[in-house]
């Protein structure tokens, strides 16, 4: 397998192929944390990096591959499962990454763990699309894409009709994420006129909540859809590090955060 290497902001980034997709991998600059734990980044690599950077230098890896633009389609879901399968197979990382998914990202990351509830150690979820109803289709005030929502159709083999039923949202089949109660740390804008607040991170923190699975949030009063992030991303980073450990109990239940 070829690999190049490079760099980004001053971490070693290796390139490599899987599946005809450039993957990119950036190792720490210390020894690898107890566990070798792992960042696998579904969207967005570079933007609002502050929590994987503060990851990396605590000996986390990240891990980082573009995917076809389907927002979470069965597709996408068997490269992430290849990317998984080098990652921990082949590179020796930690069976059990956080997942990340900025803005669209929330529809991979939701949808990969509802796939395989017991791979991730967390979720990093950063203004989430929960459901496609409200972007890229437009509904409850959010944006609209007909690029992005025809995409989705094709992706998921959908009728427009059943997509708009909502029974193929990440939302209605988080079940099996539910059952494992996997923790989740959320930063969302309350004033998200792309992907709204209510229908999309409220939503599942109502869920959350009702089956007591462990989460934090972090809403940002005047914050719109960006900047993502949070200005010091060390709460998250401590937020997850303790969720990588499995310092939560499945009973607990986090609070929500303004920051």
């Amino acid at each position: 397998m070829s690999t190049t290497t490079t760099t980004w902001r001053g971490f070693s980034r290796e390139t490599v192929i899987i599946n005809g997709c450039s993957t990119f991998v950036v190792s720490p600059h210390r020894e690898a944390a107890e566990g070798r734990p792992w960042i696998l980044r579904t969207m967005f690599f570079d933007a609002w990096p502050q929590v994987d950077v503060g990851l990396l230098e605590l000996g986390w890896h990240l891990v980082f591959c573009p995917l076809f633009q389907e927002l979470g389609s069965p597709r996408e879901l068997d490269q992430l499962d290849a990317v998984y399968d080098w990652a921990v197979g082949c590179h020796g990382l930690g069976a059990r990454p956080v997942v990340e998914g900025f803005s669209r990202g929330g529809l991979y990351a939701l949808n990969w763990a509802i796939r395989h509830p017991l791979r991730p150690a967390a979720l990093y979820l950063d203004a989430p699309v929960c459901d496609y109803r409200t972007w890229p289709y437009g509904g409850e005030g959010g944006g609209h894409s007909e690029e992005c929502w025809q995409a989705l159709l094709r992706g998921h083999d959908l009728t427009e009709e059943a997509a708009l039923s909502g029974d193929h949202t990440p939302l209605a089949r988080l079940a099996p994420v539910l059952r494992q109660r996997l923790p989740m740390a959320i930063v969302a804008g309350a004033k998200d006129r792309t992907v709204p607040w209510e229908g999309n991170g409220a939503r599942l923190v109502e869920m959350l909540s009702a089956h007591e699975v462990p989460h934090q949030v972090w809403l940002k009063p005047e914050c719109d859809h960006h900047p993502h992030s949070l200005e010091d991303g060390a709460p998250v980073v401590e937020y997850l590090v303790k969720a990588f450990h499995g310092q939560f109990e499945q009973s607990q239940e986090e609070g929500c955060t303004h920051a």
